[in-house]
């Protein structure tokens, strides 16, 4: 069903997330706070991937969760693309795969949302639309589409959640039923700049550890 909302506490979430690589529910999700507002995020293998519409440039905070509830940890924004941007951080953190496959009508998937001290999973799929086929996936009951932009989106793929989009914007048009209000998504081909940006992080870097970070 459309809309359903899954409250999962963040605690909870970032214990499964730290204790196997395969976890029943999706991580990875962050919030993050510049000095203009605040956005979703997604940590990944190729850093925090954001769409930079409160600041594109400059020093930044993000809000992730390890096994004693939310962190807050330092970073700067980089432009990798004309729509996404990137956070390095020291620390490691919980990261979600990225595919680098596009959704299709019958996959199930999940939207995470952040509020900074607890994760809310919205159940929700492609729509099945000529006008927006492809582009856009059903909007959730309950969700405010602020709250939303950047959230990502995740398919489950060999055992594990993987990122396959971040949230966008919204998509309204006329239907034969009435208005009708989506969420566009930038998808996997978006996402393939994050890959190939900054060929450096394949050097040796030094790791910073601490106690409750991922090990």
């Amino acid at each position: 069903m459309f809309g359903q909302r899954m409250l999962i506490p963040a605690l909870a979430l970032s214990l499964l997330g730290a204790s196997c690589a395969s976890t029943p529910w999706p991580r990875g999700g962050v919030m993050v706070q510049t000095e203009h507002g605040v956005e979703q995020g997604v940590s990944t293998p190729y850093g925090v991937l954001f769409l930079g519409k409160t600041a594109s440039a400059g020093p930044c905070e993000i809000v992730t969760f390890f096994g004693d509830g939310p962190s807050i940890e330092s970073g700067r924004i980089r432009n990798i693309s004309d729509q996404l941007y990137q956070v390095e951080v020291d620390l490691r953190i919980p990261t979600s795969e990225v595919s680098f496959t596009y959704p299709s009508e019958g996959d199930d998937l999940i939207l995470g949302v952040s509020d900074g001290s607890s994760t809310q999973f919205y159940n929700t799929r492609i729509v099945n639309d000529a006008t927006v086929r492809g582009t856009a996936v059903e909007m959730p009951g309950g969700l405010t589409m602020p709250a939303a932009a950047g959230a990502p989106l995740f398919r489950r793929e060999d055992g594990r959640y993987r990122v396959v989009g971040l949230v966008s914007g919204v998509a309204r048009y006329e239907t034969a039923n009435g208005k009708r209000e989506v969420l566009t998504y930038l998808g996997p081909r978006d996402l393939v700049p994050a890959a190939m940006f900054d060929r450096e992080r394949q050097r040796p870097r030094p790791q910073v550890h601490r106690e409750d970070s991922i090990r």
